[in-house]
Order: C-alpha cells, then structure tokens, then sequence
C-alpha cells in the first residue's frame, strides 16, 4: 500500500500543472464527479493508465486545474481561457457527472444540462434477471 502511494505522490510530482482562470463573463461549473479524466480515443491497443491521462478540476467559479503528463514542463499560473474555453469545459464536466450540477446561476445551469442532455431519462439496462 505504501509503494502505491508513493507511486501516486511521484506521479503527481511529475505532472505540468495548469491553473486556469475563467474571464469576467464566464464561470466554470462543477458537479458530483469534479476530477474528470480525458481520455485518448482508443486505437485498439491497450488502455490508457489514469495517471497518464490529462484530468480537469474545477475548485472554483473563477479557477480550475489540469493536471496533465504530456505538453510542456511546469506550471501554468493564471493562464485565463476564453469564453468557448470555459464553455467547452464545462460541458466535459457536465457530461461526466452521474447526478447533479453545480452553476453560479440558473441560466448557465439549464444552459449546461440542455446542451450535455442531462434532463433525458437513463437508457433502460438491455440486460433483465429473471
């Protein structure tokens, strides 16, 4: 369990990490599920690890975190993204979340689960037990 750990912190260590701030206009959103992995599209080959996928964070309507093990060295302080940044952010943190959302306001709110359809009902499980 310690050697698990320890993998862990090195390879927190070793990820560039990224603040980004959300312009005046604009908010980031967060949900139920808060650290969202990116992952690769998958070419047939094996899995991606998790801790070599860019993962997103967002910590507070105006700040947000990537955490990510390719790219550039070292931290990204205060980068600022642009509206359809944030915007695109948003989405990937709504369209992950498994039950609720949380928005600075009503309007970005309804705006976020219309557009990740969030309002539509579960598919029903293809597979019954009798």
């Amino acid at each position: 369990m310690l050697t698990l750990s320890q993998g862990l912190a090195n390879a927190l260590v070793a990820a560039n990490w990224a603040v980004l701030k959300a312009p005046r206009d604009a908010s980031f959103i967060t949900s139920n599920d808060p650290v969202v992995p990116l992952w690769p599209k998958r070419d047939g080959s094996w899995p991606t690890p998790f801790l070599t996928v860019t993962k997103l964070i967002p910590i507070a309507a105006d700040t947000a975190l990537m955490a990510s093990m390719e790219g550039a060295t070292g931290a990204q302080v205060g980068k600022t993204l642009s509206r359809m940044g944030v915007r695109e952010f948003n989405l990937v943190i709504a369209e992950s979340s498994t039950s609720f959302v949380i928005a600075r306001d009503r309007a970005l709110l309804e705006n976020m689960v219309s557009k990740a359809r969030l309002y539509a009902s579960p598919r029903p499980f293809r597979v019954t037990m009798s």
